[in-house]
């Protein structure tokens, strides 16, 4: 059985858990088998005197994925993408990778919205989904969304992000977007 620990289990669902476990006892016979399953686990995660087994740590359980990803030699920078033009591709190359990214090839260079028609009287939404390369990336402040009386937001929920979405979304269907 090959299992990947991606983090601590005290950071999963409470119901994906639950789910698991409904799913392990469903495929279980009979108590008798569910309770074997159940200690043969434990024992190869755990082993029988409390501390991680030996099996467990040769297969690498003890560290969760994402402290492997943290050392240095377990990353690499990527050279070649196949999802941003050009433009997106400048855009990152300035942010953050050296000018060492490439597009995978001259169609992805060139890809862009395909627009029919024009849409709306809204000047950020025309420029949302502009296919002019200069506007291949935008950035919407948010921030000045205020509240009413003031109040500063404390949720990660931000509801104004989401109506950006529709409206988007909505923008795109009306101009006849197409592939």
């Amino acid at each position: 059985m090959n299992i990947m620990r991606l983090g601590s289990s005290a950071r999963v669902a409470p119901s994906l858990l639950k789910r698991s476990e409904q799913a392990l006892i469903a495929s279980c016979e009979n108590p008798e088998q569910l309770a074997q399953v159940y200690e043969s686990m434990a024992t190869w995660f755990v082993g029988p005197c409390g501390a991680i087994s030996v099996e467990t740590q040769r297969l690498g359980m003890e560290e969760s994925l994402f402290h492997r990803l943290m050392r240095e030699d377990a990353t690499s920078t990527l050279q070649l993408q196949y999802r941003m033009n050009q433009a997106l591709a400048d855009i990152a190359n300035k942010v953050a990778y050296n000018d060492r990214l490439k597009c995978a090839d001259e169609k992805v260079a060139q890809a862009k919205l395909n627009v029919k028609s024009q849409f709306s009287d809204s000047p950020w939404l025309q420029a949302v989904c502009s296919t002019d390369s200069e506007n291949a990336a935008l950035f919407i402040d948010m921030a000045s969304a205020t509240l009413p009386g003031g109040q500063v937001m404390k949720s990660l929920a931000n509801e104004d992000e989401g109506y950006v979405v529709l409206a988007l979304v909505e923008a795109l269907k009306e101009c006849q977007t197409v592939s």
